[in-house]
């Protein structure tokens, strides 16, 4: 198969080289970094070296993780709830909002939805091809 980068630019690695490269080894994110320490493979070139750099993204990817991981509790039962209490309706800003505010602002609301149907679409294209679905499928378009 023919790899390609979901996102042109993102890498600056050769993509089939890296499917290459990621086919030789058991996949796990401890392998994968393992491997890419090699600065002779062509994973090298899809992580950030320079531990200062490395530690401030990796805190910035903790921060998305505490902000997705706070639910809403019902008040009258205390039960949890799979509803996030924080969205980020996909704006450039990258702002997380709580979703009182969301559902409060038309614009936003509408933007929190088109997220919802991309996603929907998206879940569409990657699980397309299981027949057991196909009726949630259908009900997507």
């Amino acid at each position: 198969m023919q790899a390609a980068w979901k996102v042109n630019g993102l890498y600056k690695a050769d993509p089939q080289t890296v499917a290459t490269e990621l086919s030789a080894i058991k996949c796990t994110p401890e392998n994968i970094v393992e491997y890419a320490k090699d600065e002779s493979s062509e994973l090298h070139k899809c992580f950030e070296w320079d531990d200062t750099i490395a530690g401030h993204k990796y805190r910035c990817i903790q921060a998305q993780q505490v902000v997705r991981s706070l639910v809403i509790v019902r008040e009258e039962t205390q039960e949890k709830t799979p509803l996030r209490l924080f969205y980020n309706t996909g704006d450039r800003t990258g702002e997380y909002k709580p979703v009182k505010l969301v559902m409060q602002n038309q614009d936003e609301y509408q933007s929190l939805l088109q997220k919802a149907m991309n996603e929907l679409r998206v879940f569409k294209q990657k699980y397309g091809f299981l027949t057991e679905l196909e009726e949630i499928m259908n009900l997507i378009k």
